[in-house]
């Protein structure tokens, strides 16, 4: 009985301690943030163009979020702890999504990465990064 008790415990503490990460993680991405983007596209393993975009995002803690570039744009945002993603769909271009994965989750520093193929060999891929402090 008593190591029931000791399992039931520590799976609440394990529960309680990943969940308080997500919230942490999660809250670190609400607000108002200067992107610095960088696109890369590649042709066979070769760099065919490199594009250097600066513009702001903002994300809302209710799941919405704004793009501050010169096309404004209103989007949608989900987090993902395991292994750690952003989503975001556009809601207003015809449902664009977009998928991220977080490399650095600070209070005031984000760096997300997007690798994806433009060919269906594999062969041609374009890699966006955005580094992003917050305003």
């Amino acid at each position: 009985m008593k190591y029931i008790l000791l399992i039931i415990t520590i799976a609440l503490f394990i529960s309680c301690s990943q969940e308080d990460n997500f919230s942490e993680k999660r809250n670190n991405i609400i607000g108002v943030w200067e992107v610095d983007a960088f696109a890369q596209g590649f042709k066979n393993d070769k760099l065919e163009y490199a594009i250097h975009v600066p513009y702001g995002l903002t994300f809302n803690s209710d799941g919405t979020g704004f793009e501050d570039t010169n096309e404004d744009h209103d989007f949608n945002w989900k987090y993902h702890l395991k292994p750690e993603k952003i989503f975001y769909e556009f809601v207003d271009v015809g449902g664009d999504n977009f998928e991220y994965d977080i490399i650095v989750n600070e209070p005031a520093k984000q760096i997300w990465v997007r690798k994806f193929h433009v060919s269906n060999d594999g062969k041609d891929y374009s890699i966006h990064t955005f580094t992003m402090t917050k305003n």
